[in-house]
């Protein structure tokens, strides 16, 4: 066994019971309560909960006409003076700017917000654009392959069971 290894192990016990141990077991649940409920509190009153989709806009654009649209995270498809033509889920969201929109290009990824036109269309009142979103991606697979990279460290197969390393 490694000396790395080796001190991972001697002290993964305290972790483990410092963090899943009979002490302190009311203030964690108080505290994973408080975290449920302010979690469903901000899910209620987050705006892509508020809004009509592209797919209710593309649907019926009158009914829709006036309706508030958010659109996250998409990418740029195309740009033309003073319109996007967005892509994600929906193919060719087409998207008129507003004055003093920030400057994107294709294959930038953008947050949209703004309402329902006939077109159907969309008339932006704000774009947000994301210019780090590749290294986000980038970064969450890293992590991703450090977690599965870790777990065999953590973990260990006895007597048909998945059980702790420690």
């Amino acid at each position: 066994m490694s000396a790395a290894r080796g001190r991972w192990r001697a002290c993964w016990p305290g972790v483990a019971g410092g963090l899943w141990g009979d002490r302190g077991r009311g203030l964690r649940s108080a505290f994973a309560g408080a975290l449920l409920v302010l979690g469903c509190a901000e899910a209620c009153q987050d705006p892509r909960t508020l809004s009509t989709g592209w797919g209710a806009c593309q649907a019926d654009p009158e009914a829709a006409a006036g309706e508030r649209v958010l659109l996250t995270v998409y990418e740029v498809a195309a740009v033309a003076p003073g319109a996007l033509t967005l892509g994600r889920i929906w193919q060719g969201v087409p998207v008129d700017l507003p004055e003093g929109a920030p400057a994107v290009e294709v294959g930038d990824t953008v947050t949209v917000d703004g309402r329902c036109a006939p077109g159907p269309r969309v008339i932006a009142e704000r774009v947000i654009p994301h210019p780090l979103r590749r290294w986000k991606e980038a970064a969450g697979l890293l992590g991703l392959a450090a977690a599965i990279a870790v777990a065999p460290l953590l973990f260990r197969w006895r007597g048909g069971r998945l059980v702790s390393a420690a």
